[in-house]
C-alpha cells in the first residue's frame, strides 16, 4: 500500500482502491475498520477525501464517508495479471 502525496490531484486519485488505516465513521454513525476494500469518490480542496466501500454481498448496505485526511488512507496499487 501506498501513502497518498499531496502531489496527487483529483483527476488522479478519483476511482483509485483505498484502504482506511483508523477508524472512519461519518456523520450517520456508519463506520468502517482499518484494512476495509474502498473506493475514492471525490476528492475537494479543504474539504478532503470522500471514500465508498463495496457493497455487502448478502444485504447490499455500504458506507460513503467523506472529510477524510490523506493520512487516514492507503492507495492499493493495481496487481499486474499473471502471465503478462
Amino acid at each position: 500500500t501506498l501513502v497518498i502525496s499531496k502531489r496527487f490531484t483529483r483527476d488522479v486519485l478519483v476511482g483509485k482502491k483505498c484502504i482506511p488505516t483508523a477508524r472512519l465513521i461519518n456523520g450517520a454513525g456508519a463506520g468502517v475498520l482499518p484494512g476495509t476494500p474502498c473506493v475514492i469518490k471525490d476528492v475537494v480542496r479543504g474539504k478532503g477525501i470522500t471514500i465508498e466501500t463495496e457493497p455487502c454481498p448478502c444485504c447490499g448496505q455500504f458506507a460513503r464517508i467523506s472529510h477524510i485526511s490523506r493520512n487516514d488512507l492507503e492507495i492499493v496499487p493495481e496487481v499486474a495479471i499473471l502471465g503478462e
